[in-house]
């Protein structure tokens, strides 16, 4: 079992640190502006982002007060960066290097997002054990959340969703060891638990749902009442730096930036109802179920939602840290589908719910679980098919391009089929090396593989895993139905295939790319160059290439 661990930890850790998923020519902002905050904290010494802005261009999620722009997200990314981007320019001082800004970027993404997110994945399936989950609950829980859900998109970008998420529940789960007698810790079990559950809010603002709820289950759970003011002092921490840098830059601790928010239309977002929040709206319901960007699509392992919530609820001893999880599955999206911006832009999956993330799939982890007690090789071969399909609809947007736009009403087959099936990749270690692009991806799709079916070997018999390896098959290929079927690509939707491909990066590397690198081309050769063109949505490339063929054909019949 110690090796099963290692193995998973090993794919997990080599999938997020093998690729750099980076689109310059996008100016990402929900990743740029916290990144610029950064930057100026450190090269200037302030948390205006004005000169940041002015040497390295214009960014938007940016807000204007008395003269000089910030950086409307909470500040705990840009803040959590600072000690990296410090010592990659301190390291540049040293060695002469040029500071470049993609590098940068990249120090920053590693160790304000990448490590920590992988520090926390080894952690959450060391509690999945602690707290009773199996075999078959633990490993599918584990790829699920790591490689088979939004959590997975944003650990690779430098922003806050998932490192939100981490925080609390984290912070959950040390309240529920000092809730359950595991307190071994003393005043540093309160007082860390203070720490991680102010700061889900330091991170994200979203996050404050789960703050709220935390603060009331220390509230129960931390005794004598005394002990509280450690999670006190804890939860003063990330607090005072958020007012701090509320009142820096705002002029009121308790004023976040999204009424002074530059771009008028977001203002005027922002300005409607509390802060955004205007009233339900039935279209939300797609944070959960839509095909595109759906958090039951995406992660479809969390169909056990239910069975786990039931299993949960009939043991004494989990029965309160169960509804303080539910409570911030429910609270956290109850709240966001009352906001008007709820979609959240261009994302892999529903991003302003990757908080509740961790807390879902624990309670499906111990759904799966209890149906594997009643029907050991059903319940494997379903789980470690919906895991397999997860895998698929979140993992591969999140290596490939982790901030799909809303024209793909199905991204799979009309985004990322095209995209590897052109030859398109990411900035990755392949990439370094000098490989091809699909060469470079076959790492990743081995790793994809591989943690499909390491939860195969949670059920003894070989026979038995066999059998529940064909049902996983089935399974797989239903829950990736609705997400691969749907209408046509639209002609915004074209526009946006043709968007992408023309400013990917590393370029160069795509088939078209190649095709148009040869010297002498005859007439076969500009219509396979066309058809490549057509099927990314660049219709002016294509024609110009099909003229170039008649032209070819042509002179080919006057010679």
């Amino acid at each position: 079992m110690p090796r099963i661990a290692g193995l998973s930890f090993f794919l997990v850790a080599a999938a997020y640190l093998y690729v750099f998923p980076y689109q310059p020519r996008i100016n990402n902002p929900n990743e740029n502006v916290r990144f610029y905050m950064t930057v100026a904290i450190v090269d200037h010494g302030t948390f205006a982002i004005d000169a940041v802005e002015r040497e390295w261009g214009w960014v938007n999620d940016k807000a204007r007060y008395e003269g000089h722009v910030y950086s409307v997200k909470a500040p705990g990314t840009s803040l959590l960066g600072v000690p990296a981007y410090a010592a990659y320019r301190l390291a540049c001082t040293l060695t002469g290097h040029a500071r470049d800004r993609t590098e940068a970027l990249w120090v920053c993404r590693l160790f304000a997002s990448i490590l920590p997110a992988l520090l926390f994945l080894a952690w959450f399936r060391s509690h999945l054990k602690a707290t009773g989950v199996g075999a078959l609950g633990t490993r599918t829980a584990f790829f699920a959340l790591a490689l088979g859900s939004a959590f997975h998109a944003y650990a690779l970008l430098f922003v806050s969703h998932t490192i939100a998420a981490c925080c609390a529940f984290a912070a959950f789960g040390v309240l529920w060891d000092v809730d359950s007698g595991r307190d071994t810790w003393g005043v540093r079990q309160p007082l860390l638990a203070g720490l991680l559950a102010a700061a889900a809010t330091a991170f994200e603002y979203p996050g404050l749902v789960a703050t709220v709820v935390l603060c009331s289950y220390a509230l129960v759970a931390i005794r004598p009442l005394a002990r509280i003011l450690w999670f006190g002092i804890g939860a003063a921490i990330p607090t005072s730096l958020v007012m701090l840098f509320q009142w820096r830059a705002f002029g009121s601790p308790f004023t976040p930036g999204h009424r002074y928010l530059d771009n008028p239309a977001y203002r005027a977002l922002a300005r409607e109802g509390f802060f955004g929040a205007t009233g339900f709206d039935a279209d939300s319901l797609g944070l959960l179920i839509d095909p595109a960007y759906g958090l039951f699509p995406l992660t479809p392992l969390l169909v056990a939602l239910p069975i786990g919530v039931f299993a949960l609820f009939r043991s004494r001893e989990r029965r309160r840290p169960a509804a303080v999880a539910l409570l911030i599955v429910v609270g956290t999206t109850l709240v966001i589908t009352f906001m008007n911006n709820w979609r959240g832009g261009w994302t892999v999956g529903p991003r302003y719910l990757i908080t509740v993330i961790p807390f879902a799939v624990w309670i499906a982890a111990v759904g799966w679980d209890a149906a594997l007690r009643r029907a050991p090789r059903i319940a494997t071969g379903f789980a470690v098919g919906l895991g397999a399909a997860g895998i698929v609809a979140s993992g591969v947007p999140s290596a490939l391009y982790p901030h799909v736009p809303e024209a793909f009403t199905r991204p799979i087959p009309q985004l990322f089929a095209v995209l590897v099936g052109h030859g398109y990749a990411p900035h990755s270690l392949g990439t370094m090396l000098g490989w091809t692009a699909r060469t470079s991806l076959a790492p990743l799709a081995v790793i994809g593989v591989l943690a499909a079916v390491l939860p195969l070997g949670a059920l003894p018999g070989f026979s038995h895993r066999v059998q529940a390896a064909g049902l996983a098959i089935l399974v797989a290929c239903a829950a990736l139905v609705p997400i691969a079927l749907g209408p046509p690509l639209s002609a915004r939707g074209r526009s946006m295939l043709a968007h992408v491909t023309r400013t990917w990066r590393p370029a160069g590397r795509d088939d078209a790319a190649v095709l148009a690198a040869r010297g002498r081309m005859d007439a076969a050769a500009w219509s396979r160059l066309e058809s490549v063109y057509r099927e990314e949505g660049r219709d002016s490339e294509a024609d110009r290439a099909a003229r170039e063929a008649r032209i070819s054909e042509g002179a080919s019949r006057r010679r």
